[in-house]
């Protein structure tokens, strides 16, 4: 079944001979008031054309500061990236692990002890509680903790 909607059309204003709204006298009355408060705050408060300042009016070192800033943070993420995704530095984590007390050795990547710190410092409460979970499910996983 189509949709069929029941549109009310809105009468037709009423209008004075000159095809003008007409209103009556209160409103009329508020329509001066509101005129006159308009005028009086263009007049006081004139717009502001140039807000924004073009590119060329920006300073040289300004650029050059925001330019060399995007710069470090690109680098940045594409070590951090290189760094976490395992096997993107040409060594694979799980061939080599360090021992503590000995030399770099290899180690199977079956019986690869998976060594890391935990500073409790910046945890917040939540995680703090996730750790222990952690540490009860699974002991191997955390090496040492940092206060």
């Amino acid at each position: 079944m189509p949709f069929d909607p029941k549109l009310i059309r809105p009468d037709d204003p009423p209008l004075t001979p000159n095809g003008e709204l007409d209103l009556p006298s209160d409103l009329k009355a508020l329509a001066e008031q509101l005129g006159d408060a308009a005028a009086y705050l263009a007049a006081c408060y004139p717009p502001q054309h140039e807000i924004a300042q073009p590119v060329a009016a920006i300073p040289a070192w300004r650029r050059a500061v925001v330019a060399a800033t995007v710069l470090a943070s690109v680098v940045l993420g594409a070590a951090g990236v290189w760094l976490a995704v395992p096997g993107a530095g040409g060594v694979k984590k799980a061939d080599i692990a360090a021992i503590p007390g000995d030399s770099v050795a290899t180690i199977p990547h079956d019986s690869v002890p998976v060594v890391s710190t935990v500073s409790l410092a910046d945890l917040s409460p939540p995680e703090m509680e996730a750790l222990l979970d952690l540490i009860e499910r699974e002991p191997n996983q955390i090496g040492s903790i940092a206060f």
